[in-house]
């Protein structure tokens, strides 16, 4: 039998945290937990029969359209030892929304998922703390001081490097020697310092 939403709700299930970018710039990324890991939380926590899957519409497709906004969702529904639930989810781009010319397979596929997901969260309580931690961050808004533009800057700057494998080929596409980059970054890293403790003074 699965355990109340308050135990579930206190759960420690960071090992099966994962990260996903909430936009495009992946200047915001989010927790989740997949799918096939919160099928295996359920049966750990005591559910001994697990199903879910998509509901349809009246044409027989599994995507419906948002009366709000017109825009593309899935309806699915979670059967946990005989207590069905269901949930209406949006088909989006990180935490943006798409328009039906851009859907994809792929994109109601991960809806599904992700809908599967949240609708165990919200009726059992389990995984229900990382909605609570995306809602207040995707709301929050987008730092705009010189400390947030700083922070993007060095975050983009260390996926470059990444991804070309090295910080000269980055400061060549920026137009910088080594030295004047390690500059730039010191000098901004006061400025933000700087700001802070001028806002502090105000």
């Amino acid at each position: 039998m699965l355990k109340d939403f308050k135990a579930l709700s206190e759960l420690d299930i960071s090992q099966y945290v994962s990260q996903r970018a909430a936009n495009k710039e992946r200047t915001k990324m989010l927790d989740y937990i997949s799918w096939a890991d919160m099928l295996i939380l359920l049966h750990e926590q005591g559910a001994e029969q697990v199903r879910y899957g998509n509901l349809y519409n009246n044409q027989g497709h599994s995507v419906f359209l948002s009366p709000v906004n017109n825009a593309p969702e899935v309806h699915v529904f979670v059967e946990i030892d005989g207590a069905r639930y269901e949930l209406s989810y949006p088909v989006i781009q990180g935490v943006q929304d798409i328009s039906m010319d851009n859907l994809t397979q792929n994109k109601i596929h991960k809806a599904t998922q992700r809908a599967f997901v949240k609708c165990v969260s919200i009726n059992t309580g389990l995984g229900i703390r990382l909605w609570q931690k995306e809602e207040r961050e995707v709301n929050q808004p987008e730092d705009v001081s010189m400390y947030g533009s700083l922070k993007r800057v060095k975050e983009k700057y260390s996926r470059a490097v990444k991804r070309l494998g090295n910080a000269d080929s980055v400061n060549k596409a920026l137009g910088l020697t080594r030295k004047q980059a390690e500059n730039m970054f010191v000098y901004a890293d006061r400025c933000a310092k700087s700001e802070k403790i001028l806002e502090g003074l105000l």
